[in-house]
């Protein structure tokens, strides 16, 4: 049984934010598969992501860091079919922040469901999980993961140098913040939507 955290219709496809079961592993690791060569130049976990078993591993490990409260995530379906996932990781108990990460198939870009996605993960973060700021890190020439936090208005903390290590080089990351008091504020003035449609356990 899949649970559903949201749902909603995007350009005529319908997109489902759903919370990981094993299962999704053969759909994830063939998205992964197709994508390897772009997923590689961001995504250092891709290298170590070679049979559909590393991806069964990896989603038992994250549904225990998802009952620990150490991780939320979250894999993105189109028209019924795992196309990415979106998370929070890397929660400050203490300071109420924790950091975003994305992925999603190239066949499904373009088309605005990672910002609707990342809207959500703001106003389960925000709403539900009592966090005063979310961030966002992405390789500076990665333009397209880099549109998503402009696009819903994120600040643009400074650029890291030296920041990332991935294919034998380092490289400069941009670090996008979205706090409690500027993300209520988006909502008033209507520049963002809230998400009602939401079904989050409480203890997560």
């Amino acid at each position: 049984m899949m649970f559903t955290l949201t749902q909603f219709d995007q350009h005529s496809h319908q997109v489902a934010l759903v919370f990981p079961e094993e299962s999704h592993a053969a759909a994830i690791f063939a998205q992964v598969k197709k994508n390897r060569d772009l997923l590689t130049r961001w995504m250092p976990w891709t290298k170590d992501t070679k049979h559909v078993h590393d991806e069964e591993n990896f989603l038992r490990y994250a549904r225990t860091q998802m009952i620990n409260n150490k991780l939320f995530l979250l894999i993105i379906t189109v028209d019924g079919t795992p196309a990415g996932m979106i998370d929070l990781h890397d929660f400050d108990q203490m300071a109420h922040h924790a950091s975003v990460g994305y992925w999603l198939g190239t066949d499904y870009q373009g088309l605005g469901i990672m910002t609707r996605g990342l809207a959500t993960l703001f106003a389960v973060g925000f709403n539900r999980l009592g966090l005063r700021k979310i961030q966002v890190l992405a390789d500076v020439e990665n333009k397209k993961s880099r549109a998503v936090p402009e696009r819903l208005f994120c600040h643009l903390d400074g650029i890291l140098p030296d920041h990332i290590y991935q294919s034998d080089a380092y490289h400069d990351a941009a670090l996008y913040s979205l706090t409690l008091p500027d993300y209520q504020q988006l909502i008033k003035e209507e520049k963002l939507r809230p998400v009602d449609n939401m079904e989050v356990n409480s203890e997560l």
